[in-house]
């Protein structure tokens, strides 16, 4: 690894963790007041597709606020262990607060590619919209994989494997736009460069010696969205995407005020705009 990639990672680790110091919770509250069909979050859905089972030791990996770290510690009851991990203080200090009364859960300050777990002593890591992020992306792998026993899996959800709606790419447009606008294309946070796109770009991410890819990666798409008024759906929207969180203010403004036009010109006959994130959920089988 070079020292520009070194300062490279240093930087946008920085960023990412400068958004969560100002707003804790901020994907709770965008991806997390979505809805699959059924009604269910994708902290929900996702822990449904994991499977984490009764008496399981598992990892929530980056686990921002703690809402699918809650959901965990149900499923896995009173003889399992679950460890909430996260690199933000802002984050894990939400999740301390919001799981203060469950006994099976502990809380590391820690990155996701230097973990003081023991080496084969988890059952299940799971990962909810951060490992796009991770970087240097093989070595958060190659340290899963040192944590996780023989034949335990590791799960994750990527805002990847499939194509984004229309409305979600025309948004991503207008927020590309302003950051150049604003001389902020460097500066924009769109995670670690390693490309995401089908099931064959995830076998190339997980090393064959260490990872089952000989047998099929489990995915299944999360199919979740937002619907409100189109002035409320902008509020939602934007905590979703981290470069937002960078732009100058006035440059906000007029970037919401495009996604607004954007929302109502997609609105349905009772005033109400759907936004859907292009989430998919896969799941990979430690050798």
């Amino acid at each position: 690894m070079t020292v520009q990639t070194n300062m490279e990672n240093a930087h946008q680790e920085k960023l990412i963790l400068n958004v969560h110091a100002s707003a804790p919770g901020l994907t709770e509250r965008s991806i997390g007041a979505a809805r699959t069909a059924s009604g269910a979050t994708s902290y929900d859905a996702f822990s449904t597709f994991a499977e984490p089972a009764d008496g399981m030791s598992v990892v929530d990996l980056a686990c921002g606020n703690g809402p699918l770290t809650e959901i965990l510690v149900k499923r896995v009851g009173p003889g399992g262990q679950v460890t909430a991990v996260d690199l933000s203080d802002a984050e894990l200090a939400s999740a301390r607060i919001r799981l203060a009364h469950v006994a099976t859960v502990r809380f590391l300050n820690e990155a996701a590619d230097h973990l003081s777990l023991p080496s084969g002593s988890v059952d299940l890591v799971v990962c909810h919209m951060a490992f796009m992020l991770f970087s240097p992306l093989n070595a958060a792998v190659d340290e899963v994989a040192r944590v996780l026993k023989r034949g335990g899996r590791f799960a994750a959800v990527i805002p990847g494997l499939r194509e984004p709606s229309a409305l979600f790419a025309a948004c991503a447009a207008e927020l590309k736009a302003s950051l150049a606008s604003e001389g902020l294309e460097g500066e924009a946070i769109s995670g670690n460069g390693v490309r995401m796109a089908d099931v064959d770009d995830l076998k190339r991410i997980f090393p064959a010696a260490q990872w089952r890819t000989d047998e099929a990666i489990a995915t299944e798409a999360i199919a979740v969205a937002v619907q409100a008024a189109p002035e409320v759906l902008v509020e939602r929207v934007a905590p979703a995407f981290y470069s937002y969180q960078i732009l100058p203010e006035a440059s906000r403004r007029r970037l919401r005020e495009r996604w607004l036009a954007l929302f109502r010109t997609a609105s349905n006959a009772q005033g109400e705009t759907a936004f859907e994130f292009p989430l998919t959920a896969f799941r990979i089988t430690r050798r």
